[in-house]
């Protein structure tokens, strides 16, 4: 019998036991035996557990979102200006910061601003045209405006370019329908021919026989002879009139498609512009022979003389050019 009084003994214990807890459980204030100041030992260490367990879990998360929570990157401004030899500012000047892609540029003060450029040293760069570019190095705080100036000297010129001038003659005027061919006096002077007549029987369609022009075959009473705008004829013999070398300043040969100011014209126009006199006083003389060393060494005994000058008058804007010519 002492197997089974053991076992009931055990039982007993077990139910008090469990009695107790229950008891301390709704009453924690409780501690009358020694099993429920266990149990209130081991309950207030587990709270005291979570509540460290809280406040390192909130002063983690206090530190994350003080940094600007995971994966981000601290950084500031740097602001300054852009001036030339402490005075002028210099507009429009390129502001990078090296080793990255950020920049901006100046405004019409000079002033710049960089904005989210990361914590640390960095170099600035500004190069502005006309200048020599500069580079400084600055120090950036996380969410700090850094201060940064650039005092440029005195602008250069960074290369001369040359000036060419360019100056051509156009040959056909496709708005036209006049067929006009022009030269001038250095052309004049170049040809080797005696006088005006034979420098335009050179041009294409005029024919120079016995002393008249013929225009596309026609007779040499059919050519007219304009100076500056004026038609001139010979009143004696009839035909163009004669003008020294000169005194000519340009030629205009028309063949076809007279307009309606050359009036009574059937075969071509010659239109002569005579030269002008300028406010400085200017000349030249020539001779033109055929002899060769010696009056005897002749082709056709040919000479002729020919000077020409001009300049300004005592009437104010008024000139003068006066040439003559002789055999």
């Amino acid at each position: 019998m002492t197997r089974p009084k053991l076992r009931l003994q055990k039982a007993l214990t077990a139910q008090a036991s469990i009695g107790m807890v229950g008891r301390l459980w709704q009453s924690p204030t409780l501690s009358s035996t020694s099993q429920g100041s266990v149990h209130m030992n081991v309950s207030g260490r587990s709270r005291l557990g979570a509540a460290l367990l809280v406040a390192i879990g909130l002063a983690f998360s206090n530190g994350a979102l003080a940094q600007g929570g995971p994966g981000t990157v601290a950084t500031g401004r740097i602001a300054g200006k852009v001036i030339e030899r402490g005075r002028e500012p210099i507009p429009y000047a390129n502001v990078i910061v090296l080793g990255t892609r950020q920049g901006t540029q100046t405004d019409e003060t000079g002033a710049f601003l960089l904005t989210n450029v990361p914590v640390g040293s960095e170099q600035i760069q500004v190069q502005a045209i006309g200048y020599d570019k500069q580079v400084q190095t600055v120090q950036v705080n996380a969410g700090q405006t850094s201060t940064l100036n650039f005092n440029f000297g005195e602008s250069k010129v960074v290369k001369e370019i040359e000036v060419i001038e360019v100056r051509a003659e156009k040959r056909i005027d496709t708005k036209s329908s006049t067929s006009k061919q022009s030269f001038t006096a250095e052309k004049l002077r170049e040809l080797p021919v005696d006088n005006l007549k034979a420098a335009v029987g050179v041009k294409a369609g005029v024919v120079a026989q016995g002393g008249e022009l013929h225009f596309r075959g026609g007779r040499g009473g059919e050519v007219k002879f304009h100076f500056d705008g004026v038609e001139v004829s010979d009143p004696l013999f009839g035909g163009g009139g004669d003008i020294a070398t000169l005194a000519v300043a340009g030629t205009d040969v028309i063949t076809g498609g007279m307009d309606a100011e050359y009036g009574n014209a059937l075969s071509g126009i010659v239109s002569v512009n005579t030269k002008e006199g300028t406010e400085r006083f200017s000349g030249e003389v020539r001779w033109d022979t055929d002899r060769y060393g010696t009056p005897t060494k002749t082709f056709d005994n040919f000479d002729r003389f020919t000077f020409g000058f001009g300049g300004p008058t005592p009437v104010k804007n008024l000139t003068y050019f006066a040439t003559y010519e002789g055999t």
